[in-house]
């Protein structure tokens, strides 16, 4: 035997061990002797991937280093606890990291992506050790007063879909069977039920593109333009162009697919006919509008401006009858499926549902972050709110209560409903459907309870689930 020194953590490598002390990780050989070194002071934890080929260490400032443990070279870096990284495993394929950190949260991360997947919050004292089954389909979580077991995969999730770039803008068709989305540089159709791309369209968009109700144009605002390109979906064929006179940030068709409304930087909101006449300009606003909803019954016009406000005008007059504000820009409005509600997301956090008609606020909801975007239901009874802080917060439309959350690993873009189905997009780079059919708060708890009943082996009456 041999006396190596004082160190927090010892980890096996294929040809000797790791020692992670006080400033530093330390490779040693069987012999125990010291062959490379990795200068850390604020090292706290360390874990092995099952081939051997990487190492993760967890900082007391709660980042994540990925260290390859041939050169001692860093490979990567991850990101998103704010105190110390208590405890960190990676899964038996080594393709998740899981992380418990002094925030109260434990965390699961994509290696090869270097993004978080699913956070798990709430504990009411910091987790003390991780440990993950051999089928790496969950992960038990000691905590000071208790022991609780997760799964790996966020249990809500049905289907997640990388695009491998930032994903903006959505638009929901076919009853939620298919999805239109904006990335950086591409226009795209989704099949949602297989995860296949339908078609994509290579251009430079802005954000906020539109599919017609006919299925022939795909209204696409273009970066660094003026311009609003018309193209069919399924050659990418130019079809038409509208000029504007700023940027344009959003368009969008009527329910007939007869007109086509735009908004621009400039303050403007314009309405258009196919062929590219410019049928009303509508004014008002002072500074960006961000987004334009007609009604369902395509009467009435919704925009929503960075001047705090958001205004309903009617299509036949060209007049602004409703204003309604925030304290601060307004991202995102739209209509409920009955026209009878509209609804804003703004940066000041908060979700608003307003009376079409009077104006009245019947519901605020606050947000952890900016709503960047929000969503009705199709029956109306619940909305979905997407923050900047990559939170998607499902509600009861009536009560304000909220139902249930979500997370990407980054800002979400857009937030759809459609049945028993939420759609989201991020810029991490993902779509996520997500199951949202059942109660929430019921569904979690009969999942957690079948969860602590399979693996734990008991069936008392503390454990008996409804089926």
């Amino acid at each position: 035997t041999r006396a190596l020194g004082a160190a927090a953590s010892v980890v096996g490598l294929a040809d000797g061990f790791a020692t992670l002390g006080a400033e530093r990780v330390e490779w040693r050989d069987a012999a125990g002797e010291v062959r490379r070194a990795f200068g850390l002071p604020d090292a706290a934890s360390v874990a092995l991937a099952p081939d051997g080929r990487r190492l993760a260490i967890g900082t007391r400032g709660g980042i994540v280093e990925l260290i390859d443990p041939a050169t001692g070279a860093r490979t990567g870096v991850l990101v998103g606890h704010d105190a110390r990284i208590i405890a960190i495993a990676f899964t038996p394929d080594g393709r998740r990291i899981v992380t418990a950190g002094g925030d109260h949260s434990v965390r699961v991360w994509d290696v090869g992506r270097a993004r978080e997947v699913v956070r798990y919050v709430g504990f009411d004292s910091s987790a003390l050790q991780l440990a993950i089954a051999r089928d790496g389909a969950h992960v038990a979580v000691t905590c000071a007063d208790d022991i609780r077991i997760f799964p790996l995969e966020d249990p809500a999730i049905r289907r997640v879909i990388d695009v491998h770039e930032a994903v903006g803008a959505a638009q929901l068709l076919d009853g939620g069977a298919t999805l239109l989305v904006t990335t950086d540089s591409a226009v795209q159709l989704w099949d949602l039920r297989t995860g296949a791309r339908r078609a994509q369209l290579a251009v430079h968009p802005f954000d906020g593109a539109h599919l017609s109700p006919d299925r022939t144009l795909i209204a696409i605002p273009i970066a660094d333009a003026h311009d609003v390109e018309l193209r069919d979906p399924r050659d990418g064929a130019l079809r038409g162009r509208l000029r504007s006179t700023a940027q344009v940030t959003w368009a969008a068709f009527d329910p007939a697919g007869a007109r086509i409304a735009t908004a621009n930087t400039a303050g403007d909101v314009e309405l258009w006919a196919r062929d590219g006449t410019r049928l009303a300009g509508l004014r008002g606003h002072t500074t960006l509008v961000q987004s334009v909803a007609f009604s369902p019954d395509g009467r009435r016009l919704i925009s929503a401006s960075n001047d705090r406000s958001a205004r309903l005008w009617d299509l036949a007059t060209g007049e602004a009858i409703l204003r309604v504000e925030h304290s601060d820009a307004i991202d995102h409005a739209r209509f409920d499926p009955s026209g009878a509600r509209v609804l804003t997301a703004g940066e000041d956090r908060r979700l608003i549902v307003w009376d079409a008609t009077t104006g009245i606020a019947l519901h605020a909801l606050r947000h952890v972050a900016n709503v960047r975007s929000a969503a009705f239901s199709d029956d109306g009874t619940r909305l979905a709110g997407a923050t900047a802080a990559g939170t998607i917060e499902l509600w009861d439309a009536d009560h304000d209560r909220e139902l249930a959350r979500f997370q990407h690993a980054a800002a979400v873009m857009a937030v759809e409903l459609a049945g028993p189905r939420l759609v989201s997009t991020s810029i991490d780079g993902r779509i996520a459907i997500w199951d949202v059919g059942e109660e929430p708060e019921a569904g979690l708890v009969a999942r957690v309870c079948h969860v602590l009943r399979d693996q734990l082996g008991r069936d008392d009456a503390a454990l008996r689930c409804d089926e």
